[in-house]
C-alpha cells in the first residue's frame, strides 16, 4: 500500500499488479498513479509492505 504523508491511501499493489518475485529479492514497481489512474504529485510517500514474514514501512520521494 502507498500512502501520502497525511495518511491518505494512494494505491494498493498486489501480486501480479506491479509486484514481481525473484529467487532472492522482491521487487515492486509502481507507475506513480493513484487508484483513479492519475499521476501523483511530486512529494514524499509512505510504502507499507505486508507479508507472512511481517510488515515493513519505508518512505520514497517522487520527483517529476
Amino acid at each position: 500500500e502507498i500512502y501520502s504523508l497525511n495518511a491518505e491511501k494512494i494505491a494498493t499493489l498486489r501480486v501480479g499488479d506491479g509486484i514481481e518475485f525473484s529467487a532472492n529479492q522482491n521487487i515492486a514497481r509502481w507507475d506513480a498513479r493513484n487508484k483513479r489512474g492519475q499521476l501523483v504529485a511530486s512529494g514524499t510517500y509512505v510504502i507499507v509492505v505486508r507479508s507472512t514474514l511481517g510488515t515493513t514501512v519505508k518512505k520514497m520521494t517522487i520527483v517529476h
